[in-house]
């Protein structure tokens, strides 16, 4: 494939959670490479990136007549090699309008199908959609082994129409990071990164606050925002927690400084495809505590780059974070394994070159 020609990618959110991260690494990566790249997005804090590093970009407004006269003119191009789609509904809208064009489109699914939050209409109803999207793209990325049997599973999509690429991080963004550190107060902070919403479990985590040896100078930060916040506030209270033991930081662009200041990062997904947090985790030597769920641990070899948890037992949790503060050798040890294992199999030119060979065939 040469160089100085057009690759589309589009994504139904810009919030900035995982998928939009590794479509920012995308973006730039194949950017350096030479490849006009041209971002379709809603309005939102991913927009306010592509802006800020002067990438080109058209909002998706399903209302706006400018935005199907732009769209059209992009599917019209001559030097248009690939559309790499993400997430399940902007890949379906983009199938759907290649009817009238044959592009070569390829989606990536960065999330399972998630059953326990949906209706009963939803259950039936979705992977009928996954399905669909299978036979309008021509191939699905799914970041883990686990997230394809699970598309195969759940909404029988053909195994050869999947292919594995594992996320991965730029070692320039996080393993040659310079910025300072957070103020702790000599305190040994454990960090949740994510939404605040059901999925990520950040109920778990602050509920395993209630096994942890209160008089052990252990501290929550939770970085995120989400539907969850006010309830997760009321559980602190509920539970007689000291409310100063957790401090909710908020939605936080540049997530660096808080991981670099952390002792140990904690995922309580209930459902995870992946966990681009690990490895950003894993970029600063530090030990990742993390459900034993879906793809994590396909990234975590317990107890040698990082601890799995019982899913949903919060005390379970509690026992692993206290025994991490209790043996400071080992919450090391783990955390330079973990940075081992980023450099040898996730940092971002091997997402990259997989993703330009799929590209290619």
């Amino acid at each position: 494939m040469s160089q100085n020609r057009l690759i589309v990618f589009a994504i139904g959110s810009a919030e900035i959670g995982g998928a939009q991260r590794i479509l920012y690494e995308l973006i730039r990566d194949f950017g350096e490479k030479g490849f006009e790249i041209i971002v379709f997005a809603p309005d939102g804090p991913l927009i306010d990136l592509l802006k800020n590093n002067n990438w080109n970009f058209v909002l998706v407004r399903y209302t706006n007549f400018r935005f199907y006269l732009d769209l059209f003119t992009v599917f019209r191009r001559k030097d248009l090699i690939v559309i790499n789609t993400h997430l399940a509904a902007m890949s379906v809208f983009f199938g759907l309008f290649n009817f009238f064009f044959s592009r070569r489109i390829i989606s990536t699914l960065h999330n399972q199908i998630v059953h326990e939050k949906l209706t009963r209409l939803q259950i039936f109803f979705y992977p009928k959609v996954y399905y669909l999207l299978s036979k309008l793209v021509d191939r699905i990325i799914v970041n883990s082994s686990f997230m394809k049997e699970h598309l195969i599973n759940l909404a029988k999509v053909e195994r050869n129409a999947i292919e594995v690429i594992p996320n991965g991080i730029s070692a320039d963004q996080f393993l040659n990071y310079t910025g300072g550190v957070i103020s702790n107060d000599g305190k040994f902070i454990v960090t949740f990164i994510g939404r605040l919403s059901k999925e990520k479990g950040v109920d778990i985590f602050i509920r395993s606050l209630v096994y942890l040896n209160r008089s052990l100078p252990i501290e929550f930060w939770i970085i995120g925002d989400g539907p969850m916040e006010q309830y997760l506030k009321e559980i602190i209270r509920e539970i007689e927690i000291d409310e100063s033991r957790v401090k909710f930081k908020g939605f936080v662009a540049d997530i660096r400084s808080y991981i670099k200041s952390s002792d140990i990062v904690v995922l309580p997904s209930r459902n995870e495809a992946f966990g681009v947090v690990i490895l950003e985790a894993f970029a600063f030597r530090k030990t990742v505590i993390a459900s034993d769920v879906g793809g994590i641990p396909e990234i975590i070899d317990d107890g040698m780059t990082g601890l799995l948890f019982r899913d949903g037992n919060s005390e379970h949790l509690a026992l692993l974070i206290e025994s991490m503060y209790q043996n400071p050798e080992e919450l090391q040890l783990i955390g330079r394994r973990a940075y081992k294992v980023l450099c040898d199999s996730y940092l971002s030119d091997k997402m990259v070159d997989r993703t330009l060979g799929l590209f290619s065939s």
